[in-house]
C-alpha cells in the first residue's frame, strides 16, 4: 500500500470540512516543495536545540567555597509589618 493509499484510506470517512483542510494543506507543501526545488539549495536542517547546560549557563554562580547548611537554610525569620 503507497503513502497515497494510506493517506485516501484514512481520508475518505472524514466530513468534507475536514477533508477540505487535509487538501489544503498537501497543495501547501506541494507549493513548499515546488519553490524549494526551484532555489537549489539543499534543505535547511532543523533548528538544534541548546543542551540543559547551555540553556542554565547564565544562571550559574560560583560555588566554590560553599557548604550547605540545612539548619541555616530552614532557619526562618519573621518579617516585621
Amino acid at each position: 500500500m503507497t503513502i497515497a493509499d494510506q493517506v485516501y484510506s484514512e481520508l475518505r470517512f472524514l466530513p468534507d470540512h475536514v477533508a477540505n483542510e487535509v487538501l489544503d494543506f498537501v497543495r501547501l507543501l506541494a507549493a513548499r516543495q515546488v519553490n524549494h526545488d526551484n532555489r537549489n539549495e539543499p534543505p535547511m536542517p532543523p533548528p538544534q536545540e541548546p543542551s540543559l547546560e547551555e540553556l542554565l549557563r547564565p544562571y550559574r554562580l560560583p560555588m566554590e567555597g560553599f557548604r550547605f547548611d540545612r539548619d541555616e537554610a530552614n532557619a526562618r525569620q519573621l518579617l516585621s509589618r
